[in-house]
């Protein structure tokens, strides 16, 4: 039920709302990986990168094998402009989803940036 109101706030772009929703999710059942990595989507999208990879990492504890969450921690630092972070963050998702078809681009993307 609640994650159906993530993506409803999400879609309406009430991302606030949506971190609310996800929160209490996460509240109720603190094991939930699907509620902690879309807690870090919605971080995403309001460019709170600090707080959407710590979001993405906590996913990862829960679920080690999480390679979107994995992925997700590169794109976020990339956005920041942090590139040797984001360059560590796709390496690890490599491990994760190493037949990702775009992994190979992805790194070369970023470790060409200063």
């Amino acid at each position: 039920y609640y994650g159906r109101i993530i993506q409803m706030y999400d879609e309406a772009g009430q991302y606030d709302k949506a971190i609310a929703a996800a929160r209490k999710i996460i509240e109720m059942n603190p094991k939930n990986e699907l509620a902690v990595f879309n807690l870090g989507i919605m971080f995403l999208k309001l460019q709170r990168t600090d707080e959407a990879v710590q979001a993405f990492r906590d996913a990862l504890a829960l679920k080690p094998d999480y390679s979107s969450a994995q992925y997700n921690i590169g794109y976020s630092y990339s956005l920041a402009k942090r590139w040797k972070e984001s360059v560590e963050g796709f390496r690890k998702y490599a491990e994760l989803a190493p037949d990702d078809p775009e992994l190979g681009l992805m790194l070369q993307a970023v470790e060409e940036m200063p």
